[in-house]
């Protein structure tokens, strides 16, 4: 029945587009959008899955979509992630969002590397859609929000977080891009259907799981959204569809909200002191219009010497046009102006941590304050400012003497003088954000022969192994060969949990530590501890004894062969969650940092299952929300009267009433 429905859906969309000719430049518009993300990003349509994005963070954003590669070979073994760090549940990862749309699909069909590129470009698209989104319902014409929205595609907002292979900031930039416009169409229209759209957008910057993009929801986007709403006169009605929105949106995501709520106390993020990750706010509009490489490595203006927190180039031209709106549209489109510079102020704000810290000193709440890369919240003044640039743009090309052209006899063209002289500013303001997004776009080839070092490093019994530091490609290779990763750096750190002994080493020739070289391979030396092992059982009088064991996610089965009752310890971190059985016969954990319990003398297989609540329950509050979501679209749908003007209804459902539209189409035509 929904296919059916969905078919007929679009069927009705490629009839509209066929015989209507605004609808479908409007379509051919958003397929340019397209086009231009795929153009700009196609550095990372390189599909080696030996190359990747450059940036030391790359490994880290995509290591949790292995979360899919686990489901589909053990199931609900993929809700523990066993691969590193001792273990900890898969959905709790700062670093990474295997459950957002952008990064599971891509996942599910292109594996985790290659989907991890695919989601860069992905995001760029879903940006440049989303500014054309808002450029719409901010009225502005054809030329105008075609130009903004591939300036968006090829902005230092997305470009700059590359850098450092900042894929999981990427894709929250891109959700919580989409959030702007669809809580202003909401505030406009207050519609069912605009509520629901909006708890759509919400929910998916949620599943990016970027403190930075829900701290921009809470401190600048929901709250100019909501004061919007109060322009309109019919604001109480507003404000409900405003609350039900939001509520829908966070019952949406709730397969990874509640996880976090229930283990969020058991996780440590790692803050930089905040002189090095947060610039004052005098300086952040600064980053809008350099594109000097060296100026980002350095520490002027009070930054760190880290371009990936900085970048945020859009030029000068944007600039000037934003200014230009707010002179000639101050009168006609006050509220709106308000609203798109009070979204760039708090943004900047936010980015400055000066609200962060006046909740601290008022209320107490530090939760604001401690959270990781602020300095990101930045990026989404850009979608506004474009926003407001768009409108003064529209204003321009409208404005001066006409010019005719005779190109064909018999024929005239007919167009403003400012439309002409402004061909050469407006172009170079792409080109000069694509060249400076440009060395941000690249790849770097990964080390060779690394599944002959795997191979060495394999054990018959599961066994946790360990990389040479500052090398995070390793932790990849690694989980492609399903081996265990002891130590390595992420952005947080499991509280009050220490790294489980590894017995496998790779170092590089100056390292030193524990255990017997085993093999010298590509530079790397690799050693043995044959001490440490996985499972051990332990003794009162004797010493320890290791047991074979399989391990993979939250399945972990362990064989025992011994002569006296001893206490198994497997070096996995001890959760709630997890159930024991000997023998098939159920059996008491021993509360711990790792999985202990006593077993009886003899040959005993034991097993292990990490059985959680919260993601069930998560996910039936989210199937919950996905029901009441249809069920609401549905029942919009009946109220509305039937009307043969097809066209008007998809503008509405796109976030423009028909008087929008119809006022775009006169003032446009010439564009048209």
């Amino acid at each position: 029945m929904i296919l059916k429905r969905f078919l007929e859906w679009v069927k009705a969309k490629v009839a509209i587009y066929t015989t209507d000719r605004d609808s479908f430049l409007r379509f051919l518009e958003l397929c340019l959008v397209i086009f231009w993300a795929i153009l700009a990003g196609r550095p990372f349509l390189n599909l080696n899955p030996d190359s990747w994005p450059s940036g030391r963070e790359f490994p880290f954003s995509i290591v949790a979509n292995y979360f899919w590669h686990d489901f589909s070979t053990c199931g609900l073994c993929a809700l523990w992630n066993g691969m590193e760090l001792g273990g900890h549940p898969a959905l709790l990862d700062l670093q990474g969002a295997p459950l957002h749309p952008l990064m599971a699909l891509p996942t599910f069909f292109w594996g985790a590397v290659n989907g991890g590129k695919i989601t860069i470009v992905l995001s760029m698209a879903i940006t440049g859609l989303a500014q054309w989104w808002l450029a719409r319902l901010l009225g502005v014409g054809r030329w105008a929000r075609l130009w903004a929205s591939l300036l968006a595609v090829v902005a230092g907002s997305l470009s700059g977080r590359m850098i450092n292979g900042q894929v999981t900031s990427v894709v929250a930039i891109a959700s919580a891009s989409l959030v702007i416009p669809a809580g202003f169409n909401l505030a406009t229209k207050g519609s069912l259907r605009a509520a629901i759209i909006f708890a759509l957008a919400l929910a998916q910057t949620l599943l990016a799981g970027q403190d930075f993009s829900l701290m921009a929801l809470l401190l600048a986007i929901l709250p100019m959204a909501l004061v919007y709403s109060l322009s309109n006169a019919q604001y109480p009605d507003r404000l409900r569809k405003m609350r039900l929105g939001i509520g829908l949106g966070v019952l949406l995501s709730a397969v990874y909200l509640v996880p976090q709520v229930v283990h969020g106390n058991k996780i440590d993020p790692q803050i930089l002191p905040e002189s090095l990750n947060v610039q004052p706010l005098e300086y952040l509009p600064v980053n809008l219009i350099i594109r000097d490489p060296e100026f980002f490595h350095s520490p002027q203006l009070k930054k760190a010497p880290d371009p990936g927190l900085y970048v945020n180039y859009i030029g000068w031209v944007p600039l000037l046009l934003a200014i230009l709106a707010l002179r000639v549209y101050w009168k006609e489109k006050r509220f709106v102006l308000l609203y798109l510079v009070g979204l760039i102020f708090l943004c900047f704000l936010a980015a400055a941590l000066i609200p962060q810290r006046w909740i601290e000193s008022i209320l107490g709440i530090t939760w604001f304050t401690f959270k990781r890369l602020p300095t990101l919240i930045a990026t989404l003044a850009l979608l506004p400012m474009l926003g407001l640039a768009a409108l003064g743009l529209d204003w321009a090309l409208a404005f001066g003497p006409m010019v005719t052209f005779g190109f064909v006899p018999g024929k005239e063209w007919k167009t403003t003088l400012s439309s002409i002289l402004l061909i050469v500013p407006l172009f170079w303001s792409i080109l000069s954000a694509y060249r400076f997004s440009a060395l941000w776009i690249r790849m770097e080839d990964c080390p060779r022969n690394a599944k002959t070092i795997l191979k060495v490093m394999t054990s018959p019994s599961t066994v946790w192994i360990q990389w040479p530091p500052n090398e995070p490609y390793w932790l990849v290779f690694a989980r492609e060969a399903d081996l265990k990763t002891a130590d390595t750096f992420r952005g947080w750190n499991l509280r009050e949990r220490t790294i489980p002994p590894a017995q496998v080493f790779a170092r590089r020739p100056d390292e030193t530590g524990p255990g017997e070289p085993v093999a010298v391979l590509e530079n790397l030396v690799i050693t043995r501890n044959p001490q440490v092992a996985y499972a051990l059982l332990s003794f009162s009088e004797e010493p320890p004894l290791p047991c074979r064991a399989t391990a993979y996610g939250g399945s972990i089965d362990v064989l025992c062969n011994h002569q006296k009752e001893g206490m198994l310890t497997v070096f996995e971190h001890f959760w709630p969650g997890w159930r024991a059985w000997i023998d098939g016969k159920p059996a008491r954990l021993i509360e711990g940092e790792w999985l202990q319990l006593d077993v009886p003398p003899g040959e005993h297989q034991i097993t292990f299952r990490y059985l959680p609540w919260d993601v069930p329950l998560g996910l039936a509050l989210t199937l919950i929300g996905c029901g009441l979501a249809v069920r609401l679209w549905r029942k919009d749908s009946a109220r509305e009267k039937p009307s043969p003007q097809v066209v008007e209804v998809s503008a509405q459902e796109h976030g423009c009433t028909q008087a929008e539209d119809g006022q775009d189409a006169a003032q446009h035509r010439g564009d048209d």
